[in-house]
């Protein structure tokens, strides 16, 4: 950065500062409709096959319902109150607003009746009335439709489903509040613990907690900021720039988030925190320059010159490396880790314009000539000088020490594995977990996943044989413990044909080829909507919907396999064409796609921040003395994930990007000043030693409030969160 450049942000600072706060109204007032994420983040690409997949799912069958699932595990058919309070809970359920059906033992059941003279099955409601509760239990069990669906054993399950539109809005933690107030009068009436899960609930669960962080670490950063800036400078005008430049950088991030039209998710709530995190070195950097360069010439203007025209460039430079590092995500080709990545760069970069413009504008009109800083600092003068004395005076054992590390870090990446699954950040100890754990045991999972055969013509669905072999398909799923009872077009069928019957639940079986022709009509008169759900508008094709264990990665892919080796055992692939998709499919498959394009997301971070460096310094030997130093400290976190047993998933794959892109600053830094001082035609060791001397203490102080900056992660309330957290104040404080 040229000297004309610095002296023009000191001539044109007022227009400078007034686009600065004209931005910041800007993105204040669009940060005001900004938007929570509802679930999980979306890691595959468009073009993946898996989410193209789930894609033409949807169209086809609609998209999955948002099914809140309420269970208990006493039997209301052996006490009336119980009985009454349980069908109370049920319709008040019903009458929230954005309930769209609710289902349960006693209450929007159903049952077909055959109407011999129009040749058609009517569908009437199963209820019991004025009869014992014992005959009502009888006759509910005549419809084996309901087994293992809505009653297993001494369990028994209620349905909740909400309507899509305000499910997707912010509606969804009303309706989750009234859920949980008619819960808690049940649970008063009847002294019963009330089950409450499904993947409606654990996208309700991750999105409130997403709420909570943000707002969390946006206190606790700011809080941090505050207490570094005050104990490094003790006085008001570096303090007030730097405030002003994090808060700014605050409202930027959230209103650039709301601008692109980008909800605020697990990943997307990380950015405020960073912006505070990388907007702190900074504000040191520069203010430290600056005070010591006014110590020196008794002369702000000159101090502030010399400081845009020696920091400022350095301070661009790592700006942009951390941007990069971010930028890096965009070439996943993941939607949440693109969005991640570039609003991320977007923002860096916009600190870095937030942070001269404020910081010049704020230290040229405060009239104080003395604001304190660390250049006097006499701990952090010792901690430097020991650094010094270790590194010159026993190098052999400072490389030794380190490729033992290397080595042992090495060795430990080979034991690093794969996890994720849809509740795999959730804190342990939250209830869902239990819930999660019962609806298991009972009903057999809680996670859809959904199984379609394509016929590849059209009614192949009618075809007595192909029902015939999805229900053998059905039969063969049973015996898989890890997921619920199969539903299919052929429960409804099956059905009907005990309907015609008398309902007599011998006859809930599959139909025959005999049976046909005389079911025939009665099965077309069966209403459309109980079946559209289960088939295509050709019937052709058909689903298998089931609910499956909320499964580590490892689990999920051997559950997945099972599955598709019994559904290719019944659908020979060369007559069908066999999917098996749903949430749990796509996020397994979001989970490893990320560990593929991790190293490519590393290398492009390499290579765009090497070609930087070497148009900075122009020698081939300091970008490689540069980036080897840099990848030593993600070597040693990848094998302290290895030996301490933290998985790879999509929280802490990010650790790598970032941690690159940010520790790189202080080797820009120090060589900047070791290239400023060989201008000077000091060389060798002496040039090293008063480049340590220049830049030394900003490195400690910036490294320890990137470690601070990052360590608050671990009062997340995600798992995940709090192992990105450590991993990134480790390798932060290993590359200082």
């Amino acid at each position: 950065m040229g000297l004309l450049f610095a002296k023009n942000i000191l001539k044109y600072k007022g227009v400078l500062i007034s686009v600065v706060l004209g931005l910041t109204a800007f993105f204040t007032f669009h940060a005001t409709k900004l938007e929570i994420e509802y679930g999980v983040p979306k890691l595959l690409s468009r073009e993946n096959q898996a989410f193209k997949e789930y894609k033409a799912f949807n169209h086809e069958f609609g998209a999955q319902p948002n099914i809140f699932l309420v269970g208990i595990d006493q039997n209301p058919f052996q006490d009336t109150s119980l009985f009454k309070a349980y069908k109370e809970l049920a319709i008040d359920f019903e009458n929230i607003t954005g309930v769209d059906s609710v289902v349960s033992i006693n209450h929007n059941i159903f049952k077909l009746e055959k109407d011999t003279g129009l040749k058609s099955l009517k569908i009437k409601p199963l209820v019991c009335e004025n009869k014992p509760l014992n005959v009502c239990e009888e006759h509910l069990k005549q419809f084996k439709i309901y087994e293992n669906r809505l009653y297993a054993d001494s369990a028994y399950a209620m349905l909740i489903n909400i309507d899509s539109a305000t499910f997707d809005s912010k509606q969804r933690s009303r309706i989750a509040l009234e859920l949980e107030k008619a819960i808690d009068v049940f649970e008063h009436k009847t002294d019963l613990d009330v089950k409450i899960s499904g993947l409606a609930q654990i996208k309700t669960i991750i999105r409130e907690l997403t709420k909570k962080d943000l707002i969390k670490f946006i206190l606790l950063s700011f809080a941090v900021a505050f207490l570094i800036i005050f104990c490094i400078f003790r006085s008001i005008a570096p303090l007030i720039a730097s405030l002003l430049v994090i808060s700014i950088g605050i409202a930027w991030s959230l209103g650039i988030t709301a601008f692109f039209g980008i909800k605020m998710g697990v990943l997307t709530g990380l950015i405020p925190t960073l912006v505070v995190v990388i907007g702190v070195p900074n504000c040191i950097y520069i203010i430290n320059h600056f005070v010591a360069k006014n110590a020196e010439l008794k002369d702000k203007q000159a101090a502030l010159i010399n400081t845009l025209h020696e920091v400022g460039r350095a301070t661009f430079l790592t700006n942009f490396t951390t941007a990069v590092g971010f930028f890096a995500f965009y070439f996943t080709s993941s939607e949440a880790l693109q969005n991640f990545g570039y609003l991320a760069a977007i923002n860096v970069l916009g600190l870095f314009f937030i942070s001269i413009v404020v910081i010049t504008f704020i230290l040229s009109i405060y009239k104080v000539n003395d604001f304190g800083g660390f250049h006097n600092n006499k701990l952090a003068y010792k901690t430097i000088e020991e650094f010094k004395k270790v590194f010159l005076n026993h190098k052999k054992w400072v490389f030794s020490v380190m490729c033992l590390l290397v080595i042992i870090a090495f060795v430990g990446t080979f034991k690093l594995q794969m996890s994720g699954n849809l509740t795999d950040d959730i804190p342990k100890s939250n209830q869902v977990f239990k819930d999660i754990q019962w609806f298991e045991k009972h009903f057999g999972g809680v996670i859809p996943l959904e199984i379609v055969i394509d016929g590849k013509k059209n009614k192949m669905v009618e075809q007595p044989r192909f029902l015939k072999k999805l229900h053998t398909l059905s039969d063969s799923l049973k015996q898989v413990d890890q997921i619920s009872t199969p539903s299919s077009i052929n429960d409804i069928v099956m059905l009907a044909k005990q309907a015609y019957y008398g309902n007599n639940p011998d006859y809930y079986t599959p139909i025959g080829n005999r049976e046909r022709m005389f079911l025939a009509p009665y099965l077309k008169s069966n209403n459309s909507s109980q079946t559209s759900s289960f088939i295509n508008s050709e019937k052709s094709k058909a689903r298998i919907s089931l609910l499956a264990q909320d499964l580590g990665l490892l689990e999920m892919e051997t559950l997945i396999n099972k599955i598709q080796q019994k559904t290719l055992a019944v659908f020979d692939s060369t007559k069908y064409k066999t999917t098996i998709t749903g949430s749990s499919v796509v996020f397994l498959k979001g989970t490893r796609y990320l560990s593929f394009n991790l190293l490519q997301s590393i290398l492009i971070a390499i290579l765009v921040i090497s070609l930087m460096m070497a148009s900075l310094f122009k020698s081939f030997k300091m970008v490689f003395y540069a980036v080897i130093t840099n990848l030593i400290p993600l070597i040693l976190t990848a094998g302290l994930m290895g030996i301490t047993g933290i998985p790879l998933k999509p929280s802490t794959i990010l650790v790598f990007s970032i941690a690159f892109g940010i520790s790189v600053d202080d080797t820009i830094h120090f060589l900047a000043k070791y290239k400023l001082v060989l201008s000077k035609g000091i060389r060798g060791k002496k040039a090293v030693l008063q480049t340590i001397d220049l830049v030394g203490r900003s490195m400690l102080f910036t490294s320890l409030a990137l470690f601070f900056g990052f360590i608050i992660f671990l009062f997340s309330d995600f798992q995940g969160t709090k192992s990105l957290g450590l991993l990134l104040s480790f390798t932060l404080i290993v590359a200082m």
